[in-house]
């Protein structure tokens, strides 16, 4: 299941949020999430952030900003 994941990863042309990633993989979000996890303590993938919530005016009070915003991509180098 990891490599499944790293190579949806490696194959994206950008950063995938964890909802993305499990409905590619046909895979429920909790299991993407550890997947993410381990690819991330492996040093493989990174979090990034998108900048589109950055700049919403409604970011304060937006309860999916946390959930929306994270996105995962290869690890550059």
């Amino acid at each position: 299941m990891l490599g499944e994941a790293l190579k949806l990863l490696e194959e994206s042309r950008h950063p995938m949020g964890v909802d993305e990633i499990a409905a590619a993989l046909g895979r429920p979000p909790s299991a993407v999430e550890g997947m993410l996890e381990t690819l991330m303590r492996l040093g493989r993938i990174e979090q990034v952030r998108a900048d589109l919530c950055q700049r919403c005016p409604a970011k304060q009070a937006c309860a999916e900003v946390d959930h929306i915003s994270q996105y995962y991509q290869l690890k550059a180098g």
